[in-house]
């Protein structure tokens, strides 16, 4: 039913109706009505919270739908800072081995390449910029 899926996001969301309702420019009595039955949200608002929840309004509408998987703003925000550490514990890997493999003598010299080819050091140096990178962005945002 309309009314306890709008319910279950709601609160799956950790979110009062308050703050639902404010999200959606309604009133606090309008998020009541809906969750109660006593009104029906209008096509308009069915896609707000359709988008807002990121689900599908085949979900929102249909009795047999299945319950989708909702990520809050704070388990988003949890998933970019494990990412992101995982990412630039990824590129200080790579740069220890690049270190270890040219100490042992095992990488390309300087004598044999200069810094900016693409040999197989090249590629694990361009890799771990890209992860150090992609780790702080992540990292940035989750912190918004």
């Amino acid at each position: 039913m309309l009314s306890e899926k709008i319910r279950e996001l709601r609160r799956k969301s950790g979110l009062s109706q308050e703050e639902l309702a404010d999200k959606l420019d309604v009133s606090r009595q309008a998020v009541s009505k809906w969750e109660t039955g006593a009104a029906v949200p209008t096509t308009e608002t069915l896609v707000q919270l359709a988008d807002f929840f990121d689900v599908s309004l085949d979900f929102l509408l249909r009795e047999n739908a299945e319950t989708p998987f909702v990520l809050t703003s704070e388990k988003r925000s949890t998933v970019r800072k494990a990412l992101g550490i995982f990412l630039i514990a990824a590129a200080v890997l790579a740069a220890v081995l690049i270190t270890i493999l040219q100490l042992t003598g095992n990488g390309s010299s300087a004598a044999d390449s200069s810094a900016v080819t693409l040999d197989g050091n090249g590629i694990v140096i361009g890799a771990s910029v890209l992860c150090a990178v992609g780790g702080i962005a992540l990292l940035i945002s989750s912190k918004k």
